[in-house]
């Protein structure tokens, strides 16, 4: 959530473009759109999606509309991350 991609002149882009394939996680990107820098985001999507990354399979991509880089920002969408992250297991069959 919000994350800081410029730091280090955008080391973690860099970082996930040397790797040499997807490894196996599920990742949650988001940003609000009133954060300086916002569209970053968008270039570590395009990285992790390069590497095989799935949109909205393992890697779930939002960019909130009018959202600042803020706690309340950050709790108005914390429900789906949790769900994205960590679905609810399936009930077994009864027999």
């Amino acid at each position: 959530m919000s994350p800081a991609i410029w730091w280090d002149n955008e080391a973690i882009v860099k970082m996930v473009e040397q790797l040499d394939h997807r490894l196996p996680l599920k990742i949650w990107l988001d940003t609000g759109t009133h954060e300086p820098g916002w569209e970053r985001a968008r270039t570590l999507r395009d990285a992790l999606v390069e590497k095989g990354w799935r949109l909205y399979d393992d890697l779930q991509y939002l960019e909130a509309q009018e959202a600042g880089h803020t706690e309340a920002a950050w709790a108005a969408r914390v429900d789906p991350v949790l769900r994205f992250l960590y679905p609810p297991a399936p009930h077994p069959r009864v027999r």
